[in-house]
């Protein structure tokens, strides 16, 4: 049996365990069998045409995938014989290690945040907040992201997900179906398209993260379309998902839920992206939807950052939102100062508080110093503080916090 032989037949099974790896994921099973019908077959005629694109830069806000886009060397060649074709230079596999220490306090030494806070939720004690590994790998006309973490974040963010789902940070495959289309379709665990902000606290400005972004999706799961366009001013995508903030399948909340995400780049300083969701996060018996939408933008100019969002949630006609402002001055190479103001408002308790009687008005603001020892290690120093307009902070109306962590990147 020669090398072609053997690839043929190891290829054939990966695409043998793809309906596996789809089931896992808690979309219909029409949607499921509809797409394995799509994938046997549209990607043997993908390999007729050729063409060239040229290479993507990654999204800031995670929407699209990176990607490098095929020139086969063999027109006349079968799909499989392409692949076979490909120079190890166009495939690309990547590894990062990252880990988040952090020591929090705050007034009145509670042992824990409030219940409506999942990041550094812990006081008076030397904890992890998130410990990531990461890897991926990316071929002219396929891709995959798996992402395993644990810590503080995983205990208390996916405490309803199953034990086999907490770990999943990202669990996602994609291809490329048309090679005159930047669009990539990818089926599994996705960070979030909603906000700005993420699990990995070197990925915001601050060492916490605000109100609205704890109590907003993280994750999703299901299937996307991303798409880009070539001078990479716009990017969009749509997603068929499990629900908010789901990976498990859940029968008795089976219906699917829908997602979309705008990006208009106007320039490397300045963008503006919108990201909704509408789906339900009860049992399929209780006919209750949720709308809700997010608009952010992003100006930068020369030291400083500013970012803003404006969230609003719709449900059974009662409304919630959030509005924030977040500022980044970087006053030297290795250090930075940042702040964020925010306000959350949730009158009839439809999100922080759910079936609470008085409503939930806060606010907050918060102030974060950076030193960055070199490319691998940062430390912050986070003061913040706390307002309610009811008694919901450890049965206090205002709450003052202090963190401080060490963030590595290997």
């Amino acid at each position: 049996m020669n090398r072609f032989t053997k690839d043929n037949n190891r290829f054939h099974k990966i695409l043998a365990s793809l309906p596996g790896f789809f089931l896992s994921i808690r979309l219909p099973m029409k949607a499921l069998v509809f797409l394995g019908i799509l994938f046997s077959a549209v990607l043997p005629s993908m390999a007729q045409h050729d063409t060239h694109y040229k290479k993507t830069a990654n999204s800031p806000l995670g929407i699209l995938e990176n990607t490098k886009q095929p020139s086969w060397a063999r027109k006349e060649s079968t799909f499989l014989k392409e692949i076979e074709g490909e120079s190890k230079k166009d495939n690309r596999i990547e590894f990062y290690a990252y880990g988040d220490l952090y020591l929090g306090i705050a007034t009145g030494l509670p042992e824990k945040k409030s219940n409506f806070l999942y990041n550094h939720k812990i006081n008076q004690q030397l904890r992890s907040n998130l410990l990531l590994i990461h890897g991926s790998y990316e071929s002219k006309r396929f891709h995959t992201t798996v992402g395993l973490m644990s810590g503080d974040y995983v205990r208390y963010n996916l405490k309803e997900e199953p034990f086999w789902a907490k770990p999943l940070y990202e669990a996602y495959l994609g291809f490329l179906p048309f090679k005159k289309c930047n669009l990539w379709l990818d089926a599994g665990v996705f960070t979030s398209y909603i906000g700005f902000e993420t699990p990995i606290t070197t990925d915001n400005a601050l060492l916490t993260r605000s109100i609205v972004a704890d109590n907003s999706p993280y994750y999703f799961s299901g299937i996307r379309g991303n798409f880009r366009s070539k001078d990479d001013s716009f990017e969009g995508a749509v997603y068929l998902l499990n629900g908010w903030q789901r990976i498990a399948w859940q029968q008795e909340n089976s219906r699917p839920s829908l997602g979309v995400s705008l990006k208009r780049n106007f320039s490397k300083e300045s963008s503006l992206s919108y990201g909704l969701f509408y789906g339900t996060t009860y049992p399929d018996t209780v006919r209750i939807n949720r709308l809700y939408q997010q608009l952010c933008g992003t100006l930068s100019k020369g030291k400083w950052t500013h970012w803003g969002s404006v969230d609003l949630g719709i449900e059974k006609g009662y409304l919630w939102g959030a509005i924030q402002w977040t500022s980044q001055w970087r006053f030297h190479d290795s250090w930075t100062v940042s702040q964020r103001l925010e306000t959350f408002l949730d009158p009839h308790n439809r999100s922080i508080r759910i079936g609470a009687i008085q409503g939930s008005q806060l606010g907050g603001l918060a102030l974060c110093l950076e030193y960055k020892i070199n490319e691998a290690f940062t430390v912050r120093i986070e003061p913040k503080a706390l307002v309610a307009t009811e008694a919901i902070l450890h049965g206090n109306f205002w709450e003052l916090q202090g963190h401080t962590s060490l963030s590595f990147r290997l």
